[in-house]
C-alpha cells in the first residue's frame, strides 16, 4: 500500500441531487470532453469515473447505495474562458456531492525482478 493525494466523494451540504436509475438500464454510458452521462451508476462507479477524469484516486465516502442516473456538464482544463463550471463545482451543483482532498491508500504491485529466457521460434 502507498499513500497518494486523492479525493473523497462525499455528500454536500443540502444533500444529494440524484435521480434513481430506471430498472435494468445499462446502455448509453458516455464520457466526452466536458461531460459524462451514465444512465445507471453506483457511487463507487462514479468515484472510479471521476478518478480516471482527475488522474487521482477517488474514494466513495457518500454512504449512498443503489444506482443513479448521472449526468454532468463541466469545463475542460484546456478551456480559456469556460462557460461551464469546473468539475468540482459541477459535482456539487449538479449532483449534490463534493470532492474533498484526501490522502488515499492505494494498493501497489511491485515487480522486483524480471527474467526472460529465450524461447525457440
Amino acid at each position: 500500500m502507498k499513500d497518494f493525494e486523492g479525493y473523497a466523494l462525499m455528500v454536500a451540504k443540502g444533500g444529494p441531487k440524484l435521480k434513481e436509475a430506471a430498472p435494468e438500464t445499462s446502455s448509453g454510458r458516455v464520457i466526452y470532453p466536458g461531460g459524462m452521462q451514465f444512465p445507471s451508476l453506483s457511487m463507487e462507479g462514479l468515484a472510479s469515473a471521476l478518478a480516471r477524469l482527475l488522474g487521482r484516486p477517488v474514494v466513495d465516502k457518500t454512504g449512498i447505495k443503489g444506482d443513479y442516473n448521472i449526468r454532468l456538464s463541466y469545463a475542460q482544463d484546456t478551456e480559456v474562458n469556460p462557460t461551464r463550471p469546473s468539475i468540482f463545482t459541477a459535482v456539487q451543483e449538479q449532483l449534490g456531492l463534493r470532492l474533498e482532498k484526501l490522502t488515499v491508500p492505494v494498493e501497489m504491485l511491485v515487480i522486483e525482478q524480471v527474467e526472460r529466457e529465450p524461447t525457440p521460434n
